[in-house]
């Protein structure tokens, strides 16, 4: 099923439907206000405040950073990656995933992690 809005079988979706990229605008207004009209620069506007607001939670929310210097080829431990604030780094979900491996670069204490930080 492919009605210009969305398209069936896909997996992993809702209901196996999924919103076609062209069709946002139009179905984002459906699921705010059905029955209201919204003009594409008032969504741009709500959609700028959002962002807005989650950028400044940025700062409240957890993230990886390097706590302890880390040479190239050192491994990655609790000691010297932790979770903690800002949310500037990597999701604290991707710490059991990343302990153990190698760095693949030096890093200084204070940089918020990234997964291109680890080697193959």
């Amino acid at each position: 099923v492919n009605n210009g809005l969305m398209q069936a079988s896909c997996p992993g979706t809702l209901f196996g439907m999924t919103v076609l990229p062209e069709a946002f605008p139009k179905t984002l207004v459906m699921i705010m206000a059905p029955g209201a009209f919204f003009t594409y620069g008032t969504l741009m506007a709500i959609f700028k405040r959002l962002i807005d607001k989650m950028k400044a939670n940025k700062e409240f929310s957890r993230s990886l950073f390097v706590v302890k210097d880390i040479k190239k080829d050192e491994t990655i431990t609790e000691d010297n990656v932790r979770s903690i604030r800002p949310g500037f780094g990597l999701h604290p979900k991707y710490l059991k995933e990343i302990l153990g491996k190698k760095a693949k670069q030096d890093l200084n204490k204070g940089t918020p992690f990234k997964l291109e930080f680890i080697g193959d």
